[in-house]
């Protein structure tokens, strides 16, 4: 057979027109299913023309407890991480000069519409040294409802942290202010990933603290 002819356009025109039509259905069919499976985070790497993050939820060694960092809301009210405890907490420190923070923080108010607040939070904390008023705009402007707005101006959560590698970096912390593990990759492109993390660390606490969770 001379496969160089094959898919010639007079090749469709001998054709039947049974097989023609049923060519094109199972072409348009697994075209829709081969879409309805790829994977959350394959679709927001295509759309941002960047491949899938491959980097690792790093978790932490031991038992490692959370330094008490603060930071103020958009009152200038002082938060400490302690004020947390008893939730899941997913702590996001970024800065403006973040690239893609914007879509970070869109994606983790998604995140935390789906999951509630009654278990798990998320923390962002933003380094700039700009005004509040600023950080309002900026989350009006992307429609971000389910976040507070905190922001730490001196930069003191990156000394007490530890944190050597660039910004933005997620911490996870379980209910009881101990560190859990970290996430320095794109936020956006992995926001499946990250969501089964935190239902995953969720269910462990109800598993670990039964009493408590009834309780709430």
């Amino acid at each position: 057979m001379n496969w160089k002819n094959t898919f010639k356009p007079n090749f469709f025109k001998k054709m039947p027109p049974t097989l023609l039509v049923t060519f094109v259905l199972f072409t348009i069919v697994f075209s829709f299913v081969g879409w309805i499976i790829i994977d959350d985070d394959m679709v927001s790497a295509f759309m941002t023309s960047g491949p899938v993050q491959k980097t690792d939820i790093i978790p932490s060694e031991g038992v490692k407890n959370v330094i008490n960092i603060s930071f103020l809301n958009e009152d200038r009210k002082e938060f400490y991480l302690s004020d947390f405890r008893g939730k899941v907490v997913l702590l996001y420190l970024w800065a403006g000069w973040c690239k893609n923070y914007q879509k970070d923080l869109v994606t983790l108010n998604h995140l935390q519409q789906k999951i509630g607040m009654r278990k798990f939070e998320v923390v962002p904390v933003s380094l700039d040294q700009f005004e509040m008023k600023r950080l309002r705009h900026l989350y009006e402007s992307h429609n971000i409802d389910h976040l507070s707005i905190y922001q730490d101006q001196f930069g003191r959560s990156l000394v007490d942290l530890g944190i050597v590698k660039s910004l933005p970096m997620a911490i996870f912390i379980d209910r009881d202010g101990r560190e859990v593990a970290r996430f320095d990759g794109k936020v956006y492109a992995n926001s499946r990933r990250l969501t089964t993390f935190v239902r995953e660390q969720i269910k462990k606490a109800n598993k670990d603290s039964p009493e408590k969770s009834m309780s709430e």
